[in-house]
């Protein structure tokens, strides 16, 4: 008997060191859980030129990361509708504290004019709580909306 309780101590000692817990509904401790806060978000908004006219098929890119170096960030890209409108849907562990939604022309001449590109951070906005979470490890949903007015290109 004492054997089995001392190999039963060592490979819990063993398993500990690897991460490893054991959670036991018996107890009178509330189960255990393992894992990581995460949340939902929604990026939305509306590209227009500077009389208010939507813009369609403007590339929306929504950057992860600090750095501007495509290959050191995760990128997301949408193209505005007719309407000029776009969405992005995501689940994060790591908040939006450091992404950038960055507005590019790409179909030049053909939507009304060759517009500049333009950019907003998400760093100092205050997105707005759309979900409430379940008290353990999802934070719920939350919305930013970013609008962007963009300024044609000066004729060269």
């Amino acid at each position: 008997m004492k054997t089995k309780r001392l190999i039963t101590r060592i490979l819990s000692g063993a398993l500990v060191l690897l991460g490893f817990t054991a959670c036991d509904d018996d107890s009178e401790y509330p189960p255990c859980e393992y894992g990581t806060p995460w949340a939902a978000y929604r990026v939305k908004g509306n590209v227009t030129d500077a009389n208010g006219n939507p813009l369609e098929n403007i590339r929306v890119i929504l950057r992860h990361g600090r750095n501007d170096n495509p290959v050191a960030s995760v990128n997301d890209t949408v193209n505005t509708d007719k309407e000029g409108n776009y969405v992005f849907e995501q689940q994060d562990f790591t908040g939006t504290d450091m992404q950038k939604v960055i507005f590019d022309d790409i179909d030049g001449e053909a939507g009304g004019g060759k517009f500049k590109s333009d950019s907003t951070s998400l760093d100092d906005m205050q997105p707005v709580q759309i979900e409430k979470g379940d008290n353990k490890w999802y934070n719920g949903k939350f919305e930013y909306t970013v609008n962007k007015q963009l300024e044609k290109e000066s004729g060269e």
